[in-house]
């Protein structure tokens, strides 16, 4: 491709020409096929664009990984990666022809809409969280069901390219997609089969300190021009004029922030300011200290608080307020009154924030360039944000104090822009020019290093340790860990609770307990979703949990003096995974009020690190989306019924209905019922007025879920859906150029895959019409109760031996398709119900110990991600054939 014609092409698909450092990384990297080591690019040049540099390479046969993962570390109030990925999906048509280019995002108020898995042959971009990716990576994705896991991981691990945006700020994460990448105990064992499976790839968007040396992407003084780059010059030199204050005391910080803030707001005519604080408490305090003023001197000004602890629900509406504001984007007009916003590190990364000054405390050097980065991000002529930096005094044995005078002596080393220096130049190129200057100075090498925050201690990644993930149909394994080491580090941090709230709990009336079974079934149908969820610290949680439960039991014994609170709903503990930990009453969480804090938290000790379920009558969240103890309105909720409602998330974002008694079941020709657990005591009869709690989900494509279900909008005969479901392993396997021997097999697998449902046991369990069957799909009425455990999966082993469609595979390929066919609902890693009522019970236990024995054995020859690679492209397929029999029927 000739210089102009991707000039062209990145134009339409941004709408803007490539800055020249854009060229060079796609013509000497992209366009090869090859990455370098990290690429180390100023905030606010554009390395999101990094996205369609990978997009325009593939359309011109590079061979580069067809899915690209941005990973950011934080979930900030706004998602630009994934603006600008659905700008390219908009333009990919028309600039290169690309018309199916799926895109998701794993955070923020956008769903997973599952496309990313519909097709692993199939260019997709997604977009998600250190946290979300890396736990679906490991085999542990959280809010991901059980079954559902092999399938996420093997489509991240394998023809995958993650972009990690401030890589460092991340390091346990990268040195794990690291040795992802580049470990080879972790790949296929032999090069012929490494040759088959697509490899995974990383490109750090920053430097990460480990070397890296000539394959580390850098600006060159060129490509900073005035002339020649007017653009990057603007951004690269745009003047952000930096004095730093030391105050005599702590008490000062949060007075002077204050009427430092005030002061550039108002005096030289309304401005946009941003105030970072490094503790939360501290900018609530500046906020209302701001809000004071505005009173006191009768001024109209727009304050606004950004901080994490925050339902996600509620950060969205802050993105309106920002745009508003002129914040975010390209505005350029001033404001019509003083605008401050107060963040904490939840405004540090992700957040495409442009201010006219900043105000801020002194934080560890990488915090400290990226709260730099959000003022005057663009530049222009004439326009100079003035930046105040405030230190505090520290004592010689606080743990921070080495790290903040260094801090401290690099921010003065700053280019001086005037004789006395008291005024620094902190725009990227004076940022850079210090950059610079360490490379030949060990004295300012030594300050960096002591200035950054140092990366937590973290485990090694190893074969064991994966494949322990990887068995994912064992509930229970002493030897599996806990992902977060290798996500986030070994950290000293106050444990984190996730909160979110539910209108209808799966919890039977007059039960002191839920019934376990029927909580894990209901959220494995219906699992807490990204957007209704508030992270906070977990002694905080506990705090206004408790309050909330002392405040809801008063009204209760008001108005109903002989209520039995150990029947009202309080909380539900799962894990990350939705798995079932423990319950509490109201009445329970009132118990707690009598306790001391350390006892509550020993009591309560389950509550770290889980997700809490909070029956929306207890309240706890405010207007704006924050826990508050005072709180007593129930928050809107996914399954909330007319004004706790939020219906254009469950249509447009979430793709499932949870549906309690006496709400409007929705239109069954978008939405089928997965899941209906009873609400009724469990001595009451069984009826069709007995109250329930179910789950719908959208219809067709836009409603994949776990697997192909066997109930759907139409009927239809095992015969064609077998057939569909082959026609789809064939169009993934030419598309992924597969080898012939592999392509036979995957189709082999795909032709019997479902061949268990022919027994008379399950058609009648799944009411299927009687006379000319087998249905492998019916029209509903089914009760999954009468399987008595079977697995079709397990059945369709010995019948698709029995068939014939595994002759002329090699012993290899033969393995390789029966692990397939019983894996691909999710089972069989490493284990499965043994149980088929054509076989006896000694031949049902040697053909799960088979299932068990062939699952270590291609394990050991693939490796955990090319073998779940290998899972993704039959089950892909077989939601294929589902998702065209929802749109077109069947017979």
């Amino acid at each position: 491709m000739q210089p102009q014609q991707f000039q062209e092409r990145f134009r339409q698909l941004t709408g803007y020409p490539p800055f020249a450092w854009q060229t060079r990384l796609y013509f000497d990297w992209f366009a090869q096929g090859v990455l370098p080591a990290a690429c180390d690019v100023p905030t606010g040049l554009g390395k999101t664009t990094t996205m369609a540099l990978w997009l325009i390479a593939r359309q011109a046969g590079a061979p580069l990984p067809r899915r690209l993962v941005y990973v950011v570390d934080r979930r900030a109030v706004v998602d630009q990666a994934t603006r600008f990925a659905e700008q390219l999906q908009a333009q990919a048509p028309a600039a290169l022809g690309i018309k199916d280019l799926a895109v998701s995002t794993l955070r923020g108020q956008y769903a997973d809409n599952r496309k990313w898995l519909q097709n692993p042959a199939g260019l997709s971009i997604v977009v998600g969280t250190v946290d979300m990716i890396g736990s679906r990576l490991l085999f542990s994705g959280y809010g991901v069901s059980r079954r559902m896991r092999p399938y996420h991981a093997g489509l991240l691990g394998a023809d995958t390219l993650v972009l990690l945006d401030e890589a460092h700020l991340c390091p346990p994460f990268e040195a794990l997609l690291h040795a992802v990448a580049n470990d080879a105990t972790l790949q296929p064992q032999c090069p012929q089969k490494q040759a088959v499976v697509p490899r995974f790839a990383l490109l750090p968007l920053s430097a990460t300190g480990r070397g890296g040396g000539e394959r580390v992407f850098r600006l060159h003084s060129e490509e900073t021009d005035p002339e020649g780059q007017p653009v990057v010059y603007q951004r690269y030199q745009a003047a952000k004029h930096l004095t730093v204050s030391t105050l005599e005391s702590n008490a000062a910080l949060v007075p002077d922030m204050v009427d430092r803030a005030w002061a550039l707001g108002s005096d030289d005519g309304p401005a946009r300011v941003l105030v970072f604080c490094n503790q939360r408490d501290n900018a609530q305090k500046v906020k209302q200290g701001l809000d004071k003023l505005a009173r006191k001197h009768k001024a109209v000004v727009r304050t606004q608080l950004l901080v994490g602890a925050r339902r996600v629900r509620e950060r969205q509406a802050l993105q309106q307020w920002l745009e508003e504001v002129g914040l975010l984007g390209d505005a350029t007009a001033s404001p019509e009154c003083p605008v401050f916003l107060v963040a904490t590190s939840a405004g540090e990364v992700g957040v495409d924030l442009d201010a006219d000054h900043l105000v801020c405390d002194l934080v560890a050097w990488e915090r400290m360039v990226q709260r730099l980065g959000r003022v005057n991000r663009r530049g222009g002529d004439g326009r100079v944000a003035r930046v105040d930096a405030l230190a505090v005094p520290l004592k010689k044995d606080d743990a921070h104090a080495e790290q903040h005078r260094a801090c401290l002596s690099l921010l003065q080393q700053l280019p001086a822009l005037d004789a006395d220096g008291p005024v620094h130049d902190a725009s990227p190129a004076g940022i850079d020019q210090l950059k610079q200057q360490a490379r030949d100075a060990p004295e300012i090498q030594a300050e960096l290093a002591l200035a950054t925050t140092p990366g937590p201690l973290r485990p090694a990644l190893n074969r064991p340790v994966v494949e322990a993930w990887s068995l994912t149909t064992i509930a229970e394994h002493p030897g599996r860990p806990d992902i977060a080491p290798w996500i986030r580090g070994w950290l000293d941090e106050e444990p984190q609770t996730t909160v979110a709230w539910r209108h209808h709990m799966p919890w039977r009336r007059g039960l002191n307990r839920p019934i376990r079974e029927e909580v894990e079934s209901h959220f494995s149908a219906a699992p807490v979703h990204m957007e209704e969820t508030l992270e906070s610290a977990t002694s905080r949680v506990l705090q206004v949990f408790v309050a909330r439960a002392v405040a809801r039991a008063r009204v209760i014994r008001r108005e109903h003096p002989d209520a039995n609170l150990w029947h009202h709903p309080g909380v539900m503990v799962l894990d990350q995974s939705g798995d079932f930990q423990e319950a509490w009453s109201l009445a329970e969480l009132e118990r707690l009020n009598a306790l001391k804090p350390d006892r509550q938290r020993r009591e309560a000790a389950a509550w770290r690190g889980r997700l809490l379920v909070v029956s929306a009558a207890l309240g706890g969240l405010d207007e704006d989306g924050m826990l508050d103890p005072a709180a007593e309105t129930p928050p809107t909720t996914l399954d909330g019924i007319e004004t706790y409602g939020w219906e254009d998330a469950l249509r447009a974002r979430v793709g499932y209905w949870p549906v309690g008694p006496a709400s409007p079941t929705p239109d069954p020709s978008f939405w089928k019922s997965v899941s209906c657990v009873s609400l009724a005591p469990p001595e009451a009869a069984e009826t069709d007025q007995a109250p329930t709690l179910q789950v719908f989900v959208l219809r067709g494509k836009d409603g994949a879920g776990a697997g192909d279900r066997a109930v759907s909008r139409t009927s239809q005969r095992l015969r064609e859906h077998l057939a569909w479901t082959a026609e789809a392993a064939e169009r993934i396997a030419e598309a992924l150029e597969l080898p012939e021997q592999y392509r036979l097999m995957l189709v082999a697998a795909a032709k019997g895959h479902d061949l268990g449902k022919q027994r008379i046991l399950w058609q009648m369990a799944m009411n299927a019409p009687l006379g000319d069957g087998p249905y492998a799909k019916t029209t509903g009425g089914g009760d999954g109760r009468r399987l008595n455990g079977y697995r079709h999966e397990f059945g369709s082993l010995r019948d698709a031996d029995a068939a014939g469609l595994l002759e002329g595979l090699d012993d290899e390929c033969r393995d390789l398709a029966l692990h397939l066919i019983a894996a691909h609902h999710g089972f069989a890693r490493p284990t499965i119900t043994p149980f088929d009522p054509d076989l006896t019970p000694a031949d049902r236990e040697a053909l799960a110990r088979e299932v068990a024995q062939r699952f270590a054995r291609l394990q050991r020859v693939w490796g955990p991600w090319g073998l779940a690679w290998w899972e993704s492209l039959l089950r892909a397929a077989d939601q294929s054939a589902s998702a065209r029999l929802d749109e077109e029927g069947g017979r």
